[in-house]
This record gives structure tokens, sequence and C-alpha cells, in this order.
């Protein structure tokens, strides 16, 4: 559950699904489960030609991007996130989810994790997370 909010996964209403993504919503907070075990440019190429994620992010102001399928990230897969991040409106909040140690490592060594807080589970995510 968020921090004080008492939200479980199981309390977002899916928005959308398709075969990259899975695009649930609670409150503000747009959650996005990545399909895919690689997180690169192919993957990323896919996002753009077939998926609705993009048309979700103008209208969303907080993003939690979960990993929990991934299992490896390129530079391609960074730039991504931030493609993500910038396709949002200003003032916005991106969050990883499920990162595994790799990619906490990657995201540590670039310091996009100080842009894009990582956390293990969706109950760590702050209560500014549901844009209150």
């Amino acid at each position: 559950m968020i921090k004080g909010l008492g939200i479980t996964v199981d309390d977002f209403q899916v928005q959308d699904a398709d075969k990259w993504v899975k695009l649930s919503l609670k409150g503000a907070l747009l959650l996005v489960e990545f399909k895919h075990h690689t997180l690169d440019a192919a993957f990323a190429l896919q996002l753009y030609k077939e998926s609705l994620l993009f048309k979700h992010l103008k209208q969303r102001s907080r993003l939690a991007v979960n990993l929990k399928h991934v299992s490896v990230a390129n530079s391609s897969g960074l730039a991504l996130l931030v493609q993500l991040f910038q396709a949002m409106p200003p003032g916005s909040r991106l969050y990883v989810l499920h990162a595994n140690a790799e990619i906490s490592e990657l995201l540590r060594d670039t310091f996009l994790d100080q842009l894009f807080p990582v956390f293990d589970h969706i109950h760590e995510l702050p209560i500014e997370a549901m844009g209150l």
C-alpha cells in the first residue's frame, strides 16, 4: 500500500493493456507495467508505434514505471524513461518500481535515480505520488 493511504496494486483501475504495456490508474498516478524483458531501442520503437502509453502521458502528472518483467536495460532504455518524463506536463514526477540490481545500479551510475526515485514496491511510494 502507498504510505498512509492503504492503496495496493489491486486498487488500480486498468485503463488499457496492449502487447507492450499494461496501464492502470489510481487518482493522479498512472501505473505502467512493461511486458518486455529488455528495455532497449527496439522496445522503445515498438512503444512509439503500437502502444497507447504516450497518449495517456499528456494528461498525467504522476507516473510509476513497473520494471518487474524487465531484466536488462541499456542507454536506449534509459533514454525511453527520460522521453516518458518529457512527454508529461511540467512539474510531473516519474517513479521506478521493481528495478533489479543491475538496472538500479545503471540508474545510480547515470544519476537518473535522482530524477526518477526507485522503489522496491508500490506501497513505498510517497503520498505525493497520488497527486495529493
